[in-house]
């Protein structure tokens, strides 16, 4: 689903984290499904969420429909979005903040196409060993397809020497216990991570979100492809070519390309009418990581549930997610114990600057 939350962490200190794409996803599925696809016919009356009402689109409806405003998105508007994020196995904390101007592609009448949108912002995320911010820019020619592309500088915070640096992870990576290369402890009590060090680098990113509706079934998916470096003469020194990167949970090169999805089928078994009542979403989540140097493959897949109010009190799209995930693949964390994830999530209604 939109903003795929990986991983954010993995550090063998008290302040460890780690928040994978999943979670997030879950988060930004929601709302916007529910605006542009609404309740199926037999869910009863529904008022949706402030303050724009919500079009009717959906796989088995007509592509349009007379009842509908003239386009369910402003012209021109700002929108703040908070998410606080955390995790087990590993253990995480990560708060996001997305500050965005927003307006609408062009009017229509035609469902699917009434919330088309393009979007400039700011994205901030900070962690308890790390922080990335920088600009992206988003466009939705429809409800169902939306394309991001953005930059972000981020940085270890050197107070905790929070950039963990690998050697020797040349493919292919064994498992740990007949490989001993490239090992990373994840462990939050674990002993400290040796060689650990901090340094700033650069985050470029696009991202491809599918979305669909059928009756009260929900599904997303969205594709990533990222490129992660460092300067060539970056902090860990010449002894070192690998890191551990945080954020998606995999080990990377200095400079690596990473690719990403994550997939969710929802089921919606609460329908809320109404601003403050609540729907209740149940399904199943799914979520893949590469790194193009290392060949490195980490997958999990889940249980999910989300609970969506559209408004409270000043509060927009308020979203309680939870998953579990399995790994069915990872060198460091395939076994019995699932990673688990709860996501907080929030936007502030921001100025219309112009309908």
């Amino acid at each position: 689903m939109a903003r795929a939350f990986r991983g954010v962490g993995g550090r063998s200190t008290p302040a460890s984290h780690g928040v994978p794409a999943a979670l997030a996803a879950l988060v930004a599925c929601w709302p916007l499904l529910a605006r542009a696809a609404g309740p199926p016919p037999s869910s009863g009356p529904f008022t949706p969420p402030a303050p724009a009402p919500a079009a009717s689109w959906r796989a088995d409806a007509d592509e349009a429909d007379a009842g509908e405003p003239e386009t369910a998105v402003p012209r021109l508007a700002l929108r703040l979005q908070e998410e606080l994020l955390g995790t087990l196995n590993p253990s995480g904390l990560l708060l996001d903040l997305d500050l965005a101007l927003r307006g609408r592609l062009y009017r229509s009448t035609r469902a699917p196409f009434a919330h088309s949108l393009w979007g400039l912002g700011l994205r901030a995320s900070s962690s308890p060993v790390f922080v990335h911010a920088g600009p992206y820019v988003e466009l939705q020619p429809a409800a169902f397809l939306t394309l991001t592309v953005a930059y972000q500088l981020f940085a270890y915070f050197g107070v905790l020497g929070a950039l963990h640096p690998l050697a020797d992870c040349d493919p292919p990576l064994l498992a740990v216990d007949r490989d001993t290369r490239c090992v990373f402890a994840e462990d939050a009590l674990g002993a400290p991570i040796p060689n650990a060090t901090a340094d700033w680098g650069h985050r470029a990113s696009a991202a491809l979100t599918l979305r669909g509706a059928l009756g009260r079934l929900y599904a997303e998916d969205t594709l990533g492809v990222e490129r992660w470096w460092f300067r060539a003469d970056w902090a860990a020194g010449p002894a070192f070519d690998y890191w551990y990167n945080e954020l998606h949970l995999l080990p990377q090169a200095r400079d690596d390309v990473v690719v990403l999805n994550d997939a969710a089928l929802m089921l919606e078994v609460l329908a809320g009418a109404g601003d403050a009542r609540p729907s209740v979403l149940v399904g199943l989540d799914d979520s893949l990581g590469y790194a193009d140097a290392t060949r490195y493959v980490s997958h999990r897949v889940g249980p999910a549930v989300a609970l969506w109010v559209p408004a409270l009190g000043p509060l927009r799209e308020v979203s309680v997610v939870l998953l579990v995930q399995w790994y069915t693949h990872d060198r460091y964390k395939v076994g019995p114990l699932p990673f688990a994830g709860l996501a907080l999530a929030a936007a502030s209604a921001g100025p219309v600057l112009a309908k």
